[in-house]
């Protein structure tokens, strides 16, 4: 078992790496969809629901 702040106990060292990959590919593509309404001259708040 492997203790960690951001997410507690994960079952390995391995797990965690894969959570810290996962994090980061999730702030990516939101970035990327972000980055994506400010290019085309939208407002972040404009967003479709």
């Amino acid at each position: 078992m492997y203790q960690t702040k951001r997410f507690g106990l994960v079952a390995s060292r391995q797990e965690y790496l894969m959570l810290c990959h996962a994090e980061r590919t999730m702030k990516q593509e939101k970035r990327k969809t972000e980055d994506s309404y400010t290019k085309h001259g939208k407002s972040k708040n404009d967003k479709q629901v």
